[in-house]
């Protein structure tokens, strides 16, 4: 349960650091949205979902790699499978009889739940670097500091903030 509780709040916080940078990034909502879209189709086709982690071709595996719906996948899924029995009805045959056949079937080990979260932490830490440090350069693009002031001192005598009564 409590990696359960654990990787729920890694997946909101690394959804919440990439939309952050994509808006950082952005102009406006529908370039934030476009740089969006470009990133996440093809880290959801190739985080092991649609394409086994062996299968994916050597030129792709970069995408393998920064995508934090591996991590988020890999960690659900060995959470769930590792060290499980499953259970078939009568008279069917049964594909995956242990959690650790549906393990292999897609490329993971138990171990690397913990590899995973580390990375995700690193894939949410270094978005929220990236976001800040984008906004603080478009800041400075605009200068947004001296609109600020500019702002405050309109219309009035004084020619500092400090002077300005609120």
């Amino acid at each position: 349960y409590g990696w359960f509780c654990l990787l729920g709040v890694l997946t909101a916080q690394a959804g919440h650091a990439f939309g952050l940078l994509c808006a950082a990034l952005g102009k406006d909502q529908n370039v934030a949205f476009g740089i969006f879209s470009a990133f996440i189709f093809p880290w959801m086709f190739y985080a092991g979902l649609m394409i086994n982690y062996d299968d994916i071709p050597a030129y792709f595996e970069w995408l393998h790699w920064t995508s934090a719906f591996k991590y988020v996948f890999t960690s659900f899924a060995v959470s769930v499978f590792d060290g499980a029995t499953l259970v078939c009805p009568e008279g069917v045959s049964c594909p995956y009889p242990s959690g650790a056949v549906v393990l292999e079937q897609f490329a993971m080990k138990p171990s690397h739940r913990t590899r995973s979260v580390i990375a995700l932490v690193v894939h949410i830490v270094v978005c929220r670097i990236l976001s800040w440090l984008f906004l603080v350069l478009a800041a400075k693009r605009i200068n947004v500091f001296a609109v600020c002031k500019a702002a405050l001192c309109r219309n009035r005598k004084a020619t500092t903030p400090s002077e300005v009564t609120m």
